[in-house]
């Protein structure tokens, strides 16, 4: 390849038009005037997740108990949850919208029946309305069924009957605490 052979005079010198493009390619070059070069560049991210221990209550069946206030009556009703594997829980069933005392009551009008919640089907151990009312358990992530043992005594309520068949009602809201 041939350049041009022109001349440009500096200082009384003459040089010629190659050398001096060569000269302002370099004096570029350090500037980092040039031509557009591809890049890359990389770096790192840290990601975080942060495990957050868990309980939800998936269902509550209602309970329902045919009583003729001769004879005492059981039923159950169960409650499902689901915590973190691992994550101790507490289920606490409350007193109910009419209790009186630790005994829960269930409500027609001003009339009321007492029934009473167990932690087992032997029914010794009571869960009080206030006090005792609770049952522990551990996650695992999945579902897990407490059943609640329900029992309608003669003894509790002698002399509380109405004459005619009616329904009583009570609510009572189950929590689940970790």
């Amino acid at each position: 390849m041939k350049f041009a052979k022109a001349t440009i005079l500096k200082g009384g010198k003459t040089m010629k038009f190659a050398k001096l493009l060569v000269l302002a390619l370099v004096f570029a070059m350090f500037l980092g005037i040039g031509p557009a070069m591809a890049t890359n560049a990389d770096s790192t991210a840290t990601f975080t997740i942060t495990l957050n221990s868990n309980c939800v209550i998936d269902t509550i069946n209602n309970l329902t108990v045919a009583y003729d206030g001769l004879t005492d009556q059981t039923s159950t009703s169960s409650v499902a949850v689901t915590c973190s594997n691992g994550l101790t829980n507490i289920i606490t069933v409350g007193a109910g919208a009419n209790a009186s005392g630790e005994v829960r009551r269930v409500v027609n009008g001003s009339n009321f029946l007492k029934y009473r919640f167990f932690k087992e089907a032997g029914m010794s151990t009571e869960l009080g309305a206030t006090t005792n009312n609770t049952i522990s358990g551990t996650g695992d992530g999945t579902s897990k069924t407490t059943t609640l043992y329900a029992a309608v005594k003669v003894a509790d309520n002698s002399g509380a009957l109405p004459t005619t068949a009616t329904t009583y009602t009570d609510t009572v809201s189950i929590a689940i605490s970790w």
